[in-house]
């Protein structure tokens, strides 16, 4: 019906029918960047997904030819575009027409009814109540019957019988599961493909013309005889069967074409090409802000792959299917590659985060204040000196900054003293390292944890630094604090907008009451708890003999100041991986250490830290995808080098969840929580 109609009724007009495609092509380019930027925000990765998809030789051939995928490939992005955008407002008018676009596209090429319990998608959004899910699924389930129901009646009327779509399922089985698809894998040049062709041609009209001799005459009849043939011929070898759909998986699969039927050097290109996309579309999946989206793609991904191995696998019926999203977290994701390999100015500080329907700061949660870090009373300003209530002892503040430590710090800095070059650039690193810390990782984790909550969380960073992250968090509409126990810090905390919210203070005893805090981040601080470090020309670090009582005092302190069902974040280099890149002479220089060196933490160590705190604690590791930039290493030519690698490294790491306990991850990261009782 398309061709005819942009053909005006001439379909023997092959070259408007190859412009129309061609118009369709660009169509899809334009809707592919629409998508990107609705799950990404970035102006620059939505921008390149479109030209991507312009210059994909994918597309591009499949708009050169007469085939329905152009059209089939439009109306598929159109319905995950404005499923999208019924999931965001909500809006059932959007999900009406998500479901409507799927129904037409199921109607181009009937394996997208496979696709049809994707549109139940928003039952599982925990943005909104239940019954908002359940309506927009609802929604986009009504579009989806209205855009079918035409024709089925029609198949109705004309064949007498309930033909949805169309009568091909099957033909397509018998094709793709029968004697002469096993044959097909056994060729090895286009002259015995030619044969082959011709053959199972031969034979299909030979089966054809025995159906019907048998009376079976209906669309619904020569189908299901089909099938039947292709179940005989399943059954009879169920090994060659298994095999056969090893074969199937493997061509969908494979990132190139067939070998004997196309040039080398056609084969070779597009091979690298696509092993290009798969791997950038990995780390674009490990790292994607929009977790749930990446869920939703996956699933598509697997939907229709196992839908087309069941009925029959061609190279070219993937391209409609799962070229978008390959293009759209492949373009995310070398985005972020180059981000990491430092083609992005690391000085570069997004804009303040705020969250749909929060105003950027912390007034809708009760006020809260410092308390004695001895006797946990109340704390009385005088003048600049905070006095406990109860025990009578005095805590100065420093500019708002108070001060728990009694002159007890970790460090020797004295204001005014000269930093060394190697200090001066640590400090330097720490900047933009402070800023993506919260606002590429942390924050949209948080942003999960917020529920309906007005105001934010009520948040404390544990060892904060330089304190920037107190900052942003507040930017972004949290309650948040920040402790640390060094006098550098407390000088550099005089840039902070927030001082009055931070606090020198032992991590041993923090001055917090108890439950004050939803959540908790913890980074690179439990390594240094219980143990002695000596730096100059070399770096050596040896355990006190307390280590783990001092380590489980730690995640005690942590836990008292948590709230029921609060989460505590900790990360920080795994002592199981063999090399530290963040503790040495040099910032980003590798130091070899053995596992039983007793500094850096495991995740069998917090397991058994948490067994101890109680049998309740669940400890589960995360990925470190978006957590690391590699910056320190970055500034050696050989971790330039070897950054993209070590990003794709990691987004492989997130792919196999048990493999981030082991010690094949090189950074940790720790989600400790009560499970939920009752």
């Amino acid at each position: 019906m398309f061709l005819v109609a942009a053909t005006l009724g001439h379909t023997d007009c092959i070259a408007c029918a190859k412009v129309a495609n061609c118009v369709l092509g660009a169509a899809a380019a334009l809707l592919l960047s629409l998508l990107s930027a609705r799950i990404f925000r970035r102006r620059a990765v939505a921008i390149a997904a479109g030209l991507a998809a312009a210059l994909h030789p994918g597309f591009v051939l499949l708009s050169t030819e007469v085939q329905t995928e152009p059209l089939f490939l439009l109306l598929l992005l159109g319905a995950g575009l404005f499923l999208l955008v019924a999931g965001d407002r909500p809006s059932s008018n959007a999900g009406v027409v998500a479901g409507g676009l799927l129904g037409l596209a199921a109607l181009t090429r009937s394996s997208a009814l496979a696709l049809a319990p994707l549109l139940l998608a928003p039952l599982l959004d925990r943005r909104f109540p239940r019954r908002v899910g359940l309506h927009l699924a609802a929604s986009a389930g009504l579009g989806f019957l209205v855009a079918l129901t035409p024709w089925t009646l029609r198949n109705a009327v004309v064949f007498h019988e309930l033909i949805p779509v169309s009568d091909a399922g099957g033909f397509s089985f018998y094709q793709g599961n029968s004697i002469w698809t096993r044959r097909y894998y056994a060729l090895r040049n286009r002259q015995d493909y030619a044969a082959w062709n011709q053959a199972m041609d031969d034979d299909a009209l030979r089966h054809l013309a025995e159906i019907e001799r048998e009376g079976k005459r209906t669309p619904s009849q020569r189908s299901a005889a089909f099938a039947r043939l292709a179940l005989e011929d399943t059954l009879a070898d169920p090994a060659g069967s298994l095999r056969l759909i090893g074969l199937k998986a493997w061509q969908w699969l494979r990132p190139y074409p067939t070998p004997w039927f196309w040039p080398s050097e056609v084969v070779a290109a597009v091979g690298l090409l696509y092993s290009g996309i798969y791997v950038f579309a990995a780390v674009g999946f490990a790292r994607s802000p929009r977790r749930g989206v990446a869920a939703f793609c996956t699933a598509l991904l697997v939907v229709s792959m196992a839908a087309h191995v069941v009925l029959q696998v061609v190279w070219r019926y993937r391209v409609p299917y799962w070229d978008p999203v390959l293009l759209l977290y492949g373009t995310f994701g070398a985005w972020r590659a180059c981000a990491s390999s430092g083609y992005r100015r690391a000085t570069t500080r997004a804009a303040p985060t705020v969250w749909p329907g929060r105003t950027p700061c912390c007034s809708a949660i009760e006020p809260m204040t410092f308390v004695c870090p001895i006797c946990r009373a109340a704390l009385v300003r005088e003048a600049d000196v905070l006095r406990c209530t109860a025990c009578d002892r005095r805590s100065p503040l420093d500019g708002e900054i108070a001060d728990f430590s009694e002159g007890r710090y970790f460090d020797a800095f004295v204001p005014g003293q000269r930093l060394t070059d190697a200090q001066r650039q640590g400090l330097e690193f720490e900047i933009p390292g402070a800023a993506s810390r919260v606002r590429d990782f942390y924050l949209p984790l948080l942003a999960r944890s917020l529920g309906t909550r007005t105001g934010g969380l009520r948040l404390l960073d544990s060892g904060c630094g330089n304190g920037l992250s107190v900052d942003i968090l507040c930017e972004a509409g949290h309650d948040a604090w920040g402790v640390d126990l060094s006098a550098l810090r407390k000088w550099q905390w005089r840039e902070r907008t927030r001082r009055d919210r931070l606090a020198c203070a032992d991590s041993l005893r923090l001055p917090f009451a108890d439950g004050a805090f939803d959540a908790i981040l913890c980074s690179g601080v439990l390594e240094h708890v219980g143990v002695k470090e000596r730096g100059g020309d070399r770096y050596e670090v040896s355990p006190l003999p307390d280590r783990d009582a001092l380590r489980l005092q730690f995640l005690a302190e942590h836990v008292r100041v948590l709230a029921p069902g609060g989460t505590l974040w900790l990360d920080f280099p795994n002592g199981a991986f063999p090399i530290d890149f963040w503790h040495g002479v040099r910032a980003g220089a590798p130091r070899w250490h053995r596992r039983d060196e007793g500094f850096l933490p495991t995740f069998e160590e917090l397991q058994r830290y948490a067994r101890v705190l109680g049998s309740d604690w669940r400890v589960r590791g995360r990925s470190a995808v978006g957590r690391l930039r590699f910056r320190q290493v970055g500034a050696h030519w050989w971790g330039r080098l070897l950054a993209p690698a070590a990003d794709t490294y990691l987004a492989v790491l997130a792919a196999f969840p048990p493999l981030l306990r082991t010690a094949a991850n090189p950074f940790l990261v720790v989600e400790m929580s009560r499970r939920p009782t009752g």
